[in-house]
C-alpha cells in the first residue's frame, strides 16, 4: 500500500520512469541555489502558456542563424530552392539538438538552443566551392563526429577552463553579437552603405520596447520582452515601409504545408579540407563550454567552478547537432549565445522550454511560408535583438571573469588575449584584402582565397 503523497509510478524500472515523468528535479543538479533574479530557473516547470511564449521568443532569436545559409548558397552560386532545402533541414537538426541539449547526460541539462553557426561559415563555403553540397555535408558529418569525440575527454581538461578563460570567451561571444547587430541596427546593408534614419528609428523602437518590460514591469510582460520588442519592431517597420516580405515569401514553396527534402547530393569527404573543419569544430566546442558555464552560473547563486560533466554533455550535443545537420543536408550547428541572453533577461531559464521550442522549430520546417515570415525579420529589428541580448552576455562574461581574485598573471593572460586577438584578426583581414585586390593572380589558389580572407 503506497504511503500518502508517495509516487504511484510502477516499481518496474522506477528510476527511468521517474526521469521520464519529471523533466526537472534536484536529482539533476543537487546543491544548487536558485538566484533571486530568476522567476523560473532550470529545475522549475513554468505554466504551459509561459513555455509556449518563451519558445516563440527563442524561435525569433535563433532564426538569425538562418541568414548564414543564404550567405553560403550565394557564395557557391546556388538557387533559391537549394536555400529553402538547406534552411529547412538545418531547422530540423536545430530542433533535435536543442531537445537533446536540455537532457542531462546526453546534453548539458540547460536551456541552450542550437542554430546555424557563424563558426562553420568559412569552411562550409570552401567545401562548397571545392566539391559542392555533397562535400559540405560529408565534412560537417566528420566535424560533428570530431566534436562528439572531444566531449569524451573535455571533462578531464578542467585546468584549461578557469573562470577567467570561460568568462573571456563568453564576453567575446557577446562582442561578436554587437559586431553583427550594430550595422543592422543602423540600417547598413550591401545596398546601403550609409546609416538609414528610418532603420535607426525602427531599431530604437524595438530596443526600447524590450527594455521597458525588463526594467519597469513585473507583470507577465516581464517574461516576454522579446515578443514585445519584435511586435513593436514589425509594426514600426510596416508603418515606415521597411518591411517587405512579399519577395521572400514568393520564393518559398507554393503550398502552405510541404515536406522538407534534401538537396540532391550524397556525402563525400576530402582529407585536405579536414583541418579547417576540425578547427571550426574545436572553436564551436569552446563556445559551447563558455555558454554552458554561463548557464551554470546563471542558475546557481552559489556557483564556484565549472561542472565539467555538464560541459561534456553540452559539447556532445553540439557535435551531434552538426552531425545530424550533415546527414540531413543542413549547415553546421552551435549553441546560440543570444538565446541564453534572452533567457537571463526574461528570468526564465527552465530546461522544460527546450521541448516545445525544439518541436516548434521542427514543425516550422514543414510550413515554409511561416518560416519565411520569421526569416524576413527586418534588419533593424534583428540588430536590436542582438544588441539587447549582447548586454546580458557581456555582463555575464565579465561576472564570470571576475568571480575570483585576478592576480598579475591572470590579468596579463586576459588582457593580452583581449587586446591582441581582435588586432591580429584585423591585421590578417587587411592584409588579405590588400593582396586579393592588388594582385589576385599572384596570391593563394582560388579555393584557398576565401579561407585566407576570412581568417
Amino acid at each position: 500500500m503506497a504511503a500518502p503523497g508517495s509516487s504511484r509510478i510502477p516499481r518496474l524500472f522506477p528510476q527511468k520512469l521517474r526521469r521520464l515523468r519529471e523533466a526537472r528535479g534536484p536529482i539533476l543538479f543537487p546543491g544548487r541555489k536558485k538566484p533571486a533574479n530568476l522567476i523560473y530557473d532550470v529545475d522549475d516547470t513554468p505554466p504551459f502558456a509561459v513555455q509556449i511564449g518563451a519558445a516563440f521568443q527563442h524561435l525569433f532569436v535563433i532564426s538569425v542563424g538562418w541568414i548564414y545559409v543564404l550567405l553560403v548558397v550565394n557564395a557557391i552560386g546556388g538557387t533559391s530552392a537549394e536555400t529553402q532545402s538547406l534552411v529547412r533541414m538545418s531547422m530540423i537538426a536545430s530542433g533535435i539538438a536543442t531537445i537533446v541539449q536540455a537532457r542531462r547526460g546526453f546534453g548539458n541539462g540547460y536551456l541552450c538552443p542550437l542554430t546555424c553557426s557563424l563558426t562553420y561559415l568559412s569552411p562550409v563555403m570552401l567545401a562548397g566551392l571545392t566539391g559542392g553540397y555533397s562535400l559540405i555535408f560529408g565534412m560537417l558529418l566528420a566535424a560533428g563526429a570530431a566534436g562528439m569525440l572531444v566531449s569524451r575527454i573535455v571533462h578531464r581538461l578542467r585546468i584549461l577552463f578557469p573562470p577567467e578563460v570561460t568568462g573571456l570567451m563568453v564576453a567575446m561571444s557577446g562582442l561578436q553579437l554587437v559586431a553583427l547587430g550594430c550595422p543592422r541596427f543602423l540600417g547598413y546593408s550591401k545596398t546601403n552603405t550609409a546609416a538609414d534614419p528610418r532603420a535607426l528609428l525602427i531599431g530604437v523602437v524595438t530596443l526600447f520596447a524590450m527594455i521597458v518590460p525588463t526594467i519597469w514591469t513585473r507583470s507577465k510582460l516581464h517574461l516576454f520582452p522579446m515578443l514585445t520588442g519584435i511586435t513593436a519592431g514589425y509594426a514600426a517597420a510596416l508603418a515606415s515601409g521597411e518591411f517587405h516580405s512579399a519577395q521572400l515569401l514568393g520564393q518559398v514553396s507554393p503550398g502552405f504545408v510541404s515536406i522538407p527534402h534534401r538537396v540532391a547530393s550524397g556525402l563525400s569527404f576530402k582529407f585536405a579540407l579536414l583541418p579547417p573543419f576540425l578547427i571550426a569544430a574545436l572553436a564551436a566546442s569552446l563556445k559551447t563550454v563558455a555558454d554552458t558555464t554561463l548557464c551554470q552560473k546563471a542558475n546557481d547563486s552559489g556557483w564556484k567552478r565549472t561542472d565539467m560533466q555538464s560541459v561534456s554533455g553540452g559539447v556532445f550535443a553540439n557535435g551531434l547537432g552538426s552531425a545530424i545537420s550533415g546527414l540531413l543536408g543542413g549547415i553546421g550547428q552551435n549553441t546560440a549565445s543570444s538565446s541564453i541572453g534572452i533567457s537571463l533577461a526574461a528570468g526564465t531559464t527552465s530546461r522544460v522550454i527546450a521541448l516545445p521550442l525544439g518541436l516548434l522549430v521542427i514543425g516550422l520546417a514543414f510550413f515554409p511560408k511561416a518560416a519565411g515570415v520569421v526569416a524576413a525579420m527586418p534588419g533593424p529589428v534583428v540588430g536590436a535583438v542582438l544588441i539587447y541580448s549582447a548586454c546580458f552576455i557581456i555582463l555575464g562574461g565579465l561576472q564570470l571573469l571576475t568571480s575570483r581574485m585576478l592576480d598579475s598573471r591572470r590579468i596579463f593572460a586576459v588582457g593580452i588575449a583581449l587586446i591582441f586577438g581582435p588586432v591580429l584578426k584585423s591585421c590578417l583581414t587587411s592584409i588579405a584584402r590588400f593582396q586579393l585586390s592588388s594582385s589576385p593572380s599572384s596570391t593563394l589558389p582560388p579555393r584557398w582565397q576565401l579561407c585566407w580572407w576570412s581568417s
